[in-house]
């Protein structure tokens, strides 16, 4: 089982860094759910997945048939790779590992800029498009103003924070300073 487990996890992990440089996260969640609950209520195409009478070729041909215009078609090339390696009973374990993928490495980033003086919408919106290309995720962001930070922003993203502050920098190297003052 423990093999099982890790195969899994590589599957679902490649599947989902797929779908996320594709951006298309979402639509492959909504494929694999959609397989899973067909596979649940429909005992003929449950049958179908698992059965050992019918050849992969076969259930292939059939699969992408029925599915080809519904469904995702990386969740659907999915499938396709499990019946081929004769996997496809990892697929419900494939499915709830790439659903908690989904919700733990959200596609979406909450930042958060601090500034001195409230920054303009297009002043945001420009810092939210450069970022959101860098990180490669939707960003959602938000200002909030601290009049003690001279010059510069704060930013934080998810937990990181990058001060980029003059008061920060200032900060540093009188720090600097002391540890220089300390050591003579």
């Amino acid at each position: 089982l423990m093999a099982n487990s890790s195969h899994v996890n590589k599957y679902a992990k490649v599947l989902f860094n797929t779908a996320v440089k594709n951006n298309t996260a979402g639509d492959v969640r909504e494929g694999l759910d959609a397989i899973t609950k067909i596979a649940k209520s429909v005992p003929e195409f449950n049958h179908l997945l698992f059965t050992k009478n019918t050849s992969g070729s076969d259930k292939i041909n059939i699969l992408s048939n029925v599915l080809k215009d519904k469904i995702n078609p990386l969740a659907l090339e999915l499938v396709m790779i499990l019946i081929e390696n004769d996997a496809i009973q990892l697929l419900g374990g494939i499915t709830n590992k790439y659903n908690h993928l989904m919700n733990t490495s959200s596609v979406e980033l909450d930042v958060s800029i601090t500034s001195n003086t409230e920054l303009s919408k297009d002043k945001l919106d420009s810092i939210k498009d450069s970022l959101s290309k860098k990180l490669d995720k939707q960003i959602n962001i938000k200002n909030n103003v601290d009049e003690s930070l001279i010059g510069g922003v704060q930013l934080r993203i998810g937990n990181t924070i990058i001060d980029n502050s003059l008061s920060n920098k200032l900060s540093k190297l009188k720090n600097n300073l002391k540890n220089h003052a300390n050591m003579e």
